[in-house]
């Protein structure tokens, strides 16, 4: 499979669903600022990469997904949002190349299981712990790395983002200040894909 087809279906994923977040931040009035084009190309470099040895669609799938959690967790950094516009219309591109291969049922049980730990959790905590964006980003990324790497993605997040936080406390923030969970998320993602557990179980 060709890595310029793979990174040009990133950079197209990223792309539309930028636009999708903006659009949805400016019906909100919110500025989402500018495209932002170093970071997006970032993560679509990093989705060629994770696609490498990969089947097709699969190879589509996982640079699509990694490239449209990036943007949505962008959104997320800069205006405190996972928009739904923007986390479903990524779902549905990530059913297509699902499609394709023949993995549709496959892909949203992934989407299920992976969505459901934070399902718990923002019951649990009445969505103090988590937010419903969050849930709906974790459908996505269950489609695109599949039930054990999307699973092993939210790992990832929880890991880096308690890191975070502790250092943050260190250096004596507030316990009140929000640390938006979008981007812990998109680097689960990217970690997840770039181990040999998303190219070997799917």
């Amino acid at each position: 499979m060709s890595a310029i087809v793979v990174f040009l279906c990133g950079l197209a994923t990223a792309l539309v669903t930028w636009i999708a977040v903006n659009g949805a931040a400016r019906a909100e009035k919110i500025d989402p600022g500018r495209v932002p084009f170093a970071i997006l190309i970032f993560g679509v470099a990093v989705g060629t990469i994770a696609a490498r040895g990969q089947a097709t669609a699969d190879g589509l799938s996982l640079a699509a997904t990694i490239a449209g959690v990036t943007s949505c967790a962008i959104g997320d950094a800069r205006t405190g949002y996972l928009f739904d516009r923007a986390t479903i219309g990524l779902s549905f591109v990530l059913i297509g190349l699902a499609a394709s291969n023949g993995h549709v049922l496959s892909a949203l049980s992934s989407g299920a299981i992976v969505a459901a730990p934070l399902a718990v959790l923002f019951v649990l905590t009445r969505g103090a712990g988590i937010g419903l964006g969050d849930v709906k980003l974790a459908v996505p990324i269950g489609i695109g790395l599949g039930s054990v790497g999307g699973l092993s993605a939210l790992g990832i997040a929880f890991v880096s983002g308690a890191v975070i936080g502790i250092v943050l406390l260190a250096r004596g923030r507030s316990r009140s200040n929000v640390v938006r969970f979008g981007p812990f998320l998109a680097v689960g993602t990217a970690a997840s894909a770039l181990t040999p557990i998303a190219a070997v179980i799917r």
